[in-house]
């Protein structure tokens, strides 16, 4: 598991390629997540942190998780990205998907 501050946002994201590690952090946050069958899932906690899950290795399930994780963080920094400035949200996207990309 692998935990990232999100620089300006001031919130992190722990991220897992693991059913099992995600399940275990969730169940330590008081959610019960079934990851059977699901590419990918993104929890948020109360404090406004993320734990995000990608259990394949295709890019667009990367994108398609950050993407959930990434409207949220900005959402609870009081942007809305369809209000038409959409420039917060895909900057951050690519942000994250750049930097989890990386990630095994």
């Amino acid at each position: 598991m692998v935990q990232y501050e999100v620089p300006v946002y001031k919130c992190w994201i722990l991220f897992t390629r693991s059913r099992a590690e995600f399940s275990q952090q969730a169940e330590a946050w008081g959610a019960y997540e079934d990851t059977t069958g699901a590419d990918g899932m993104v929890l948020e906690s109360d404090q406004g942190n993320f734990l995000v899950g990608v259990f394949t290795k295709a890019p667009g399930t990367l994108a398609h998780e950050m993407a959930h994780a990434s409207l949220s963080i900005i959402k609870n920094a009081g942007f809305d990205a369809e209000a038409g400035n959409q420039e917060p949200f895909c900057y951050l996207l690519g942000h994250l998907v750049d930097h989890f990309a990386k990630v095994k």
